[in-house]
């Protein structure tokens, strides 16, 4: 295959490459924003509720902390 860039034939074939891998960064760009719409619509998005984060995931979905070792605390 005489098309490559070292091979004489200048940036055809690099080119091509290069709208392969746009093409691909522009269709997970789209599809990644569609997603993330339909998600935002159904159920308000990812976020957890604000009690959750800043009592700490641990505790507001499994009922007990998971290192409990780590004080959170200083007794300074």
């Amino acid at each position: 295959m005489d098309k490559g860039l070292f091979t004489g034939h200048e940036f055809g074939q690099l080119g091509l490459q290069f709208l392969d891998v746009a093409s691909y960064v522009v269709f997970t760009l789209v599809v990644s924003w569609i997603i993330w719409s339909v998600l935002g619509a159904i159920g308000g998005g990812l976020r957890v509720e604000e009690h959750g984060e800043l009592g700490g995931l641990d505790i507001s979905e499994h009922g007990m902390e998971a290192y409990p070792e780590f004080v959170s605390t200083s007794n300074v």
